[in-house]
């Protein structure tokens, strides 16, 4: 009986040996491990995008050289890192660049192993060094991916596998492990220039733009292609705009005063040899009310002048509502003069004025037309025209005249003829009668600024 009970343990004791050697052998191959995209060295190279500046604030396109250096201090204190590339830059001055890529070995990971702050300077042709940007998380990931392996190889490659009955889970369960998870679709950036507004230049990134923004609140400025914009908005190029342009008054206009549009300014630069400095012209076009607190208010389209820093003010010249210009004292006509014939005493005798702001007496024999405007002590006709003719002695001149109002002159088609008189062939004409509506007499007067002018309210 002894001998039986001696051989079954002997038995047991030989199974149990050969299930532990089996487990042993299935431990040993479970841990033999394929090299996986974790195991893959991450590249040291960092891209950054940014603007080339030259030293009088300018923006450099084409090739050029650039030298980045990395500090740990937004001002002052010794590089950290330093590298020089060529850089293509676009009209705008935009690149983009690879740090690192003219080192063996990328940037080097102990640059971000303190968790201490890294600032990023940029020269630009051994120019003056633009403001230092701050580099955010995209350089820290050098050091992330590092801290993330062993020995370059991920954690799971050190896990132990399970029981032999579930070694081909174990094994699926690490090949999922070995793959690097999706992209992320977190917002990134290298950095940008101070005062640039962002600009999503991927999806995903973050770039400087040409748009520039200094100050805040009222005193705030908006710069397209400016660096420090002179003006709410400084656009440096052509624009385009697709819609009406509009200039509103400076404010409602009141019983006491109206209110003048915004204003459109030209300003041109000549040199004055007597200073010997460059000198602003100034000249400014806007709209301004005329008979304000009327029954009829209206307004005019005026032409204001500066010289230098002076404040521009009225030439003179305007154009009403009517489309009638007012010319400045001293205008003059190329091809001939102003010519005025007063009926039955003229303007402000209770009569009627024609005027030619330009004509031309025409020589004898020969017609010329006659193009103007009719004054009375209350009532102006617009585009007075028709033609005057010197008789073959050229003494008579005699002038038809139409209005576009019938009722003024009477007749239909509202047209007047004046007869014009002197005593020779050269001259003024002394006499004359009308010969239509305003018979009686007529006169060639002497064209005064007040008879070329019009009221800013009219007929």
């Amino acid at each position: 009986m002894t001998a039986i009970i001696r051989r079954v343990l002997s038995i047991c004791l030989s199974a149990v040996w050969l299930c532990s050697l089996a487990a042993a052998q299935s431990v040993n191959s479970s841990q033999t491990f394929q090299p996986s995209q974790a195991s893959a060295v991450v590249p040291r190279l960092v891209n950054y995008s940014g603007r080339a500046i030259d030293a009088d604030g300018k923006i450099v396109s084409g090739t050029a050289g650039a030298t980045f250096a990395i500090y740990s201090e937004q001002s002052g204190g010794a590089p950290l890192w330093i590298e020089t590339q060529n850089i293509t830059a676009d009209v705008t001055g935009s690149y983009t660049v690879q740090l690192g890529a003219t080192k063996p070995d990328g940037l080097p990971l102990d640059l971000f192993t303190t968790g201490e702050a890294r600032w990023l300077g940029v020269r630009v042709n051994n120019g003056e060094e633009q403001p230092r940007v701050l580099l955010l998380s995209v350089p820290y990931a050098l050091k992330a991916a590092d801290a993330e392996t062993v020995g370059g190889l991920p954690a799971s490659a050190f896990l132990l596998a399970h029981a032999a009955n579930s070694a081909a889970q174990s094994n699926a369960a690490l090949a999922q492990s070995s793959v690097l998870p999706a992209t992320s679709s977190d917002v990134t950036t290298s950095g940008g220039t101070a005062n640039t507004l962002p600009l999503f230049t991927t999806a995903t990134n973050v770039q400087s733009s040409i748009l520039t923004q200094t100050g805040s609140g009222a005193t705030g400025k908006i710069g397209i292609n400016m660096i420090s914009p002179a003006a709410t908005l400084d656009v440096n190029g052509p624009e385009t705009v697709r819609g009406t342009l509009t200039l509103p008054a400076a404010g409602a206009a009141t019983a006491t005063a109206g209110k003048n549009s915004q204003a459109t300014a030209f300003t041109a630069s000549a040199y004055n040899s007597s200073t010997k400095a460059a000198v602003a012209q100034n000249f400014r076009w806007q709209a301004e009310p005329a008979a304000n607190n009327t029954t009829a208010p209206s307004g005019t389209l005026n032409l204001l002048y500066g010289l230098g820093t002076a404040a521009p003010t009225e030439t003179g010249l305007k154009l009403s509502s009517k489309g009638v210009f007012t010319f400045a004292p001293g205008q003059t006509f190329p091809g001939g003069g102003a010519f005025c014939i007063a009926t039955g005493g003229g303007f402000g005798s209770g009569g009627t004025t024609f005027v030619a702001p330009s004509f031309t007496v025409p020589a004898e024999n020969k017609c010329a037309s006659w193009s103007g405007f009719t004054k009375t002590a209350s009532t102006v006709i617009l585009n007075t025209s028709g033609a005057a003719c010197l008789s073959t002695t050229g003494k008579t001149l005699t002038v038809s005249v139409s209005s576009l109002d019938p009722d003024f002159l009477g007749t239909n088609p509202a047209v007047d003829y004046i007869q014009l008189t002197r005593a020779s062939s050269t001259g003024a004409f002394t006499g004359g009668t009308d010969q239509g509506e305003f018979s009686g007499s007529a006169d060639q007067i002497t064209c005064t600024s007040s008879l070329l002018s019009l009221p800013d309210v009219h007929d």
